[in-house]
């Protein structure tokens, strides 16, 4: 005893004060047996012969001794405290804390893909592998997100498994079934289970975490990569300034010829945001970036001093070749003479007219298009000209990012995006723009051909104005020419504006191993849709924890036991009920050996080991008192079973009170309680209870209508009979106990449950109650036919109880118990038990519908999955092909 308590007490010593613990033997050893001791051949035997009965004690003695020390040393090596502090639950809950940062970090990560993740990894190794690696990393976040749903199920479950009440335990082989198979598991559950409709919902929160996974491809193919480089390096090149110290020169070149040249080879991008290429602005901004004089690579960015404007132009139709029409439509007046005999020159022929005036804020130019039916009109007298008039403006010196592209050759190297980022101060437009504008026009009233260089094909200044290069479009034309006038621009700054020769700082991708890694569009948005569904999960999974972390007792074992198949084997091997006839099963089928495991149990330590120092973890059914309880009411109904007589007399009782009673039609029930207060009975026919209670609920109509509430509107009561169509109450009610059941509704929702007295005084103090809600209802309503109607009844109140009838029957006050079996075998019983399996088969239906749209939906994916695959994959031997036909 001595040696016992001493290897005890190191294990109280080393439990935590604030921890929930309880000491458990993993097994016992009652049944361990030593071996015999050996027999020496110099043993020293005595003289006096000893009795088989006194051997036999010597042996029992010794036994128990070695007995006694074998089993003790091994079971003290064996026990454990459960020591469930916050540190401890908060490492078992280590995968949902892992897959919450593991989500929250890719979030961002993807978030910063969208704008472009500069990386120190060659751009070949990203466009080649990175998508590969996000897909890995996006498959095993999922795997741990699931992880974490496993581990909070096991927490939540657990803690119902310990709770007084129990839990089946056929979930810890739910919660031991992989993902998919989650859904077949609970199916196979028995259509009485306690848990399958449970486990059926739930299994497809499995099933939407794993299909996540199909998500993973398109989130990788959509990666993009691209060389990224700091300004490491110069290049030569040339800056326009305006130098106020010389002012603007007139080189002769470029022309306005020359500019329709330039025309054909230059990008919209590059002569910076053209309202005819980006969507959603309203106004052109031309951006002039310094010229590049030395070679680079495809790719390359130079950053330099440049100047920008913005153009905004609006076109209408002129009402003839006439002074009147010109003005009216914005040509100014001292321009017209001249711009009408310019169009007139040029014989419809396709060109147009400019007339340049200005000022220190702006430039304004007019356009008449000559050649152009855009507007109508027909021949040289009756044609409606289209005429233009931009605007220029806000003309700053700014820097300018300018990227180039090249297949390889100098001669190739073409400005490809130009970006504005910041302005370096105010640019005169009276001195140095309108001046070299006016030079390059051949200003300010002049007009010029514009002949197409391809045959059919307008001039490259309008290609800008067509979608076809063949005809102007009047929807394109404004938007078409703030492009022409953006080339314009760049031209008169090229003729007008003071050069200077100087070195632009340069990003050369080819001496960089930094990428630019992106993600299109798309894969952003079906990433963050994935990512953020796990977070949700990540999230609800470390808010489970919290009824582990509160818990009063601890729920470690019930725990474990959901997770480890051998720790539950081990359960149910101790269990004195539970495990009681499962070696029948051995040859048994898996979903059979779980149906008789599908029983409401709780795990706890066993009632035998309450008072020893060291417990033992079982699990069992919920509770022994209550079997007990059960079994004594079952034995005092059986010993005062209603006889023939009685229960003729309580169904004659309950039939007679029924012709008295207002019974609602199933059809009619919503109406009758559509609007208002109403108090509705539950009954069937063949219950005892109801037709004990049915003579109870007349008296309480009759009291109820002796007040005249019967008159007072939006207030009533009625029965439901529920002997035939026993689904409609169980739908109506929500949740089903029995019969009879009492439930107040207002405005056709259930409003409360009657949990007070049966009887009728106590029903009538309910109701009383209500009375007083329904009154102060109508003196808010104030409707003044209610009004009167709630003013009679008060004043009519009756100072008595209504008079009590006649007793139904003489014998019914006889009845005190009533039968244990609430059921006669009779066709209402047949009605009653089809129906009650019409509903346990149609739950079953409709599980096996969700099941069939959860696995088509699957199925569709990954149908196209294969698709997409087989597509990418034709696409690529084709291309393969047609490069071996090539070298052929």
């Amino acid at each position: 005893m001595g040696t016992d308590q001493a290897e005890k007490e190191p294990l109280r010593s080393q439990t935590n004060s604030n921890a929930k613990k309880m000491s458990i033997p993993t097994f016992r050893h009652s049944d361990l047996r030593p071996p015999p001791l050996p027999v020496g051949e110099n043993s020293h035997q005595t003289d006096t012969e000893s009795t088989p009965l006194d051997d036999a004690s010597k042996n029992r003695t010794s036994r128990r001794s070695m007995q006694s020390t074998t089993s003790s040393s091994v079971t003290n090596s064996t026990i454990r405290e459960i020591t469930e502090t916050w540190t401890v639950i908060a490492l078992k809950m280590k995968w949902s804390i892992i897959a919450l940062s593991l989500n929250g970090i890719l979030i961002l990560f993807v978030y910063n893909l969208q704008n472009g993740l500069n990386i120190d990894i060659d751009r070949a190794v990203v466009a080649n592998y990175g998508g590969v690696a996000l897909e890995l990393v996006l498959l095993i976040c999922n795997i741990i997100s699931i992880w974490s749903l496993e581990e909070a199920a096991s927490c939540i479950f657990g803690y119902l498994l310990c709770q007084k009440s129990g839990f089946s335990l056929a979930v810890c082989g739910y919660l031991q079934t992989p993902s998919f198979s989650k859904l077949a598991f609970s199916q196979t559950l028995s259509l009485t289970s306690p848990s399958r409709k449970v486990l059926t919902r739930i299994s497809f929160i499995w099933i939407t975490a794993e299909a996540l996974k199909l998500l993973t491809p398109f989130s990788a193919i959509t990666i993009r990569a691209k060389q990224f480089a700091m300004f490491n390096d110069v290049s030569d090149c040339i800056y326009f300034v305006q130098d106020d110290l010389t002012g603007p020169v007139d080189r002769g070149w470029p022309t306005f010829a020359a500019e329709g040249g330039v025309t054909e080879y230059v990008f919209g991008s590059s002569l910076g945001y053209m309202r005819s290429e980006v969507p959603d602005i309203n106004v052109t901004t031309a951006i002039y970036p310094p010229t590049l004089i030395s070679p680079l690579n495809n790719g390359d960015t130079i950053i330099g001093l440049g100047f920008s404007a913005e153009i905004f132009s609006t076109c209408k139709c002129a009402s003839g070749i006439n002074e009147a029409a010109f003005v009216a439509v914005g040509v100014n007046r001292d321009h017209v003479n001249k711009t009408i005999s310019l169009l007139t020159g040029m014989k419809q022929k396709m060109g147009i007219t400019f007339g340049l005036e200005y000022t220190d804020k702006s430039i304004q130019i007019s356009n008449v298009f000559s050649g152009v039916n855009t507007c109508g009109g027909a021949g040289t007298e009756t044609i409606l000209p289209l005429v233009c008039t931009t605007a220029i403006y806000n003309h700053n010196a700014i820097m300018v990012e300018n990227t180039f592209m090249t297949d390889g050759t100098t001669a190739s190297i073409a400005p490809d995006v130009v970006k504005a980022m910041e302005i370096v101060g105010p640019g005169n437009i009276e001195k140095w723009l309108a001046f070299g504008l006016n030079c390059l026009i051949e200003g300010p009233v002049s007009g010029f051909l514009l002949p197409p260089t391809v045959p059919g094909q307008v001039n490259p200044l309008l290609w800008w104005t067509t979608p076809n290069l063949i005809a102007i479009d009047r929807a394109a034309v404004e938007a078409g020419m703030e492009t022409m006038y953006s080339v314009l621009f760049k031209g008169s700054i090229q003729r007008t504006y003071t050069s200077m020769a100087t070195q632009c700082p340069r990003k050369n991708t080819l001496n960089s191993h930094v990428t630019t890694m992106g993600m299109l569009p798309e894969g952003v948005f079906v990433t963050q849709i994935m990512l953020a569904v796990q977070m949700a999960i990540s999230l609800c999974s470390i808010a489970a924890f919290v009824v582990w972390f509160f818990s009063p007792n601890p729920i470690g074992p019930a725990v474990r036991a959901t997770s480890e198949s051998v720790y539950l084997m081990t359960l149910l091997t101790s269990s004195p009920h539970l495990g009681v006839g499962l070696n029948e099963l051995c040859n048994a089928e898996t979903y059979a050996i779980w149906q008789r495991l599908d029983v409401i149990c709780r795990i706890g330590e066993s009632l035998d080991t309450l008072e020893e120092e060291i417990g033992k973890i079982i699990v069992d059914k919920p509770s022994l008192q209550l079997c007990c309880w059960v079994l004594l009411w079952f034995a005092a109904c059986c010993s005062a079973k209603l006889t023939a007589e009685e229960k003729r007399v309580l169904k004659e009782a309950a039939d007679e009170a029924d012709k008295h009673i207002r019974t609602i039609e199933h059809k009619d029930l919503a109406t009758f309680m559509a609007k208002g207060y109403y108090l509705i009975t539950y009954g069937a026919t063949w219950c005892r209870l109801t037709q004990r209670f049915t003579p109870h609920w007349l008296e309480v109509q009759d009291e109820f209508d002796h007040r005249g509430w019967n008159k007072v509107p939006n207030f009533g009561i009625g029965k439901v009979q529920c002997a035939v169509d026993e689904a409609f109450c169980v739908n109506t009610m929500g949740t089903h106990d029995g019969y009879p059941d009492i439930r107040l509704y207002y405005d056709g929702q259930l409003l409360e449950e009657y949990n007070h007295g049966w009887d009728k005084d106590s029903i009538i103090r309910f109701l009383e109650h209500v009375y007083e809600f329904v009154k102060q209802e109508h003196i808010e309503a104030a409707v003044p036919e209610h009004i009167e109607i709630m003013e009679k009844v008060e004043k009519e109140k009756p100072a008595a109880p209504a008079p009590s009838r006649e007793p139904i029957h003489e014998q019914i006050d006889v009845i005190k118990h009533l039968d244990d079996n609430m059921l006669d075998h009779d066709r209402v019983d047949e009605e009653y038990y089809r129906k009650e399996l019409g509903h346990q088969i149609q739950d079953y239906n409709d599980e096996v519908k969700y099941a069939r749209i959860t696995g088509i939906s699957v199925f569709v994916c990954a149908c196209a999955m294969v698709a997409l695959f087989a597509y990418s994959r034709r696409s690529k031997l084709s291309s393969r092909y047609q490069q071996v036909t090539d070298r052929s």
